[in-house]
């Protein structure tokens, strides 16, 4: 409660590349923040050859805020993505991550909301 847009969003950003993610803005508000995946990601997700041989997963989250109408306050809310071959035009893949591996990303919301108190 009680934050700005550009508040939220500025601590969020700081946040998340504390984190070591690559951080966008889009031209809707939106913030985007990409990761290399893990070695885990890379063979749970591109197979053993992508894990050896491309390293082509990436971890991508969305951000964005929410105005809670009449409360004087927003909330932020993300989902994230494992992007196969991010970037690239023709082969690029996202698939959503199931709500089971939130655990990180809700971590570091939790940390965003602690900066902003």
């Amino acid at each position: 409660p009680n934050q700005s847009v550009e508040t939220i969003q500025d601590t969020t950003m700081l946040v998340f590349g504390e984190a070591g993610y690559k951080a966008n803005r889009t031209a809707d508000g939106r913030m985007v923040f990409e990761i290399e995946g893990s070695r885990g990601d890379q063979i749970l997700f591109g197979g053993l050859g992508g894990a050896q041989y491309n390293g082509a997963i990436t971890v991508r989250v969305t951000a964005e805020i929410v105005d809670l109408i009449g409360q004087d306050a927003h909330r932020l809310q993300c989902t994230a993505y494992i992007v196969n071959h991010a970037g690239d035009g023709v082969f690029e893949d996202k698939q959503r991550l199931a709500n089971f591996r939130r655990g990180p990303y809700q971590k570091l919301l939790d940390e965003v909301a602690g900066k902003l108190k």
